[in-house]
């Protein structure tokens, strides 16, 4: 079998509000940080929490940044649309799947689909953290990818470490699921299919940044000082990232802020303010 390297799409399917963008960012920025071209796409409904998110990682040696048509990797981690994610594969797909929830029935793996059960709730009960478990079993797949694909532990670490930076909780929590994951795959699963990870050079000289951080800061450098807003996906990162860069970059020599960041009753109510 001839390898594919740095060359391949993943989606991911997962439920909004189940920490499954922290996980799916995880896996993006390691694999920048091994200097493969990639880009990623999160798709997902206006909502607090609760309906489903997919999202979209492209891999390219050539760095190019368009999605797709079609995807390579699939791991599916929402019941509600697991069908229809099935439905939508091409023969050849290799599928990683939430098998505590999800159900594969033979008629449905088509011609040349390599299928990866993941006990996630199972895995779960690894995590002493009983609060913390819902939060964190997304890391369980991240784990998995990252062992069969290689993904270099010691840059996946490297990005958790910077993700939460002074809460060592967070970041020791963080690598324990991660490393559930990784032992699942190496004592239960056989490599089956041509993908691979490999460091590259194409993001040499390259930041990589998420489309509402790139907008909070183009706001800022603009002359924005007054923030109001009510928290929702997909906005929050949003103002979340502002309000971090204003407090770097909008404070007078006495030490007080220049700006003003106000979470509104409701979105109504942030754009009065902001209308005045």
């Amino acid at each position: 079998m001839e390898k594919r390297i740095n060359d391949f799409s993943i989606r991911v399917a997962t439920v909004n509000g189940t920490g499954s963008q922290s996980s799916n960012n995880l896996l993006f920025k390691s694999l920048f940080r091994m200097g493969i071209g990639v880009c990623a796409k999160n798709l997902f409904p206006s909502n607090i929490q609760g309906l489903p998110t997919w999202f979209q990682i492209r891999v390219s040696p050539k760095g190019y940044q368009n999605l797709r048509e079609h995807d390579d990797i699939a791991v599916l981690m929402n019941a509600e649309t697991a069908r229809e994610d099935i439905a939508s594969m091409r023969p050849g797909t290799t599928v990683f799947y939430n098998s505590s929830i999800i159900k594969i029935a033979p008629e449905e793996i088509k011609q040349g689909m390599i299928v990866y059960a993941l006990p996630v709730e199972e895995l779960s009960k690894k995590i002493t953290d009983a609060k913390l478990r819902h939060l964190l079993k997304n890391l369980f797949y991240v784990g998995a990818l990252s062992h069969l694909y290689g993904i270099e532990e010691d840059v996946m670490k490297s990005v958790i470490k910077d993700t939460f930076r002074d809460k060592q909780s967070a970041i020791d929590a963080n690598i324990a699921a991660l490393q559930v994951g990784i032992d699942y795959a190496k004592e239960n699963y056989k490599k089956q299919d041509a993908f691979e990870f490999q460091r590259s050079n194409v993001n040499d000289g390259k930041i990589v940044t998420e489309g509402n951080t790139a907008s909070g800061l183009g706001a800022i450098y603009a002359g924005c000082t007054v923030v109001a807003w009510y928290p929702i996906t997909p906005s929050s990162s949003l103002t979340e990232s502002m309000e971090s860069h204003l407090k770097k970059l909008r404070m007078g020599k006495d030490g007080k802020a220049k700006f003003a960041v106000v979470q509104a009753e409701d979105e109504l109510g942030a754009m009065g303010m902001v209308l005045g």
